[in-house]
């Protein structure tokens, strides 16, 4: 069976939707507990975007 994936290009494009998306959440509002989540949801995805 042949396997699917995503080159590197895709995954940056979809880690950088989610990006967007983590942070339209956050500008809705949340609690801090949410919000310090997400920030470090967004530093892990914004790490793995640089390498």
């Amino acid at each position: 069976m042949e396997e699917m994936g995503m080159t590197d290009l895709q995954f940056k494009s979809f880690l950088k939707m989610l990006l967007k998306q983590l942070e339209e959440i956050k500008e809705a509002g949340v609690s801090e507990e949410a919000a310090k989540k997400i920030e470090e949801l967004e530093e892990g995805f914004k790490s793995d975007i640089e390498s």
